[in-house]
């Protein structure tokens, strides 16, 4: 049972250590990193066809 309880904190250690790490909320200059959207792309395609 101490085993348990000793594995159940350092999950939840490591999972809050984790979530302090995280850049949240991520800044929005990520999202305009030159690399382009192929889902926009391939969407703005499917509808140029169907026109």
């Amino acid at each position: 049972m101490l085993t348990l309880l000793l594995l159940l904190a350092l999950i939840v250690w490591a999972l809050q250590l984790n979530h302090d790490r995280q850049a949240w909320p991520s800044t929005p200059a990520i999202a305009r990193n030159g690399v382009p959207d192929r889902d926009l792309e391939r969407l703005s395609a499917d509808l140029r066809a169907l026109r």
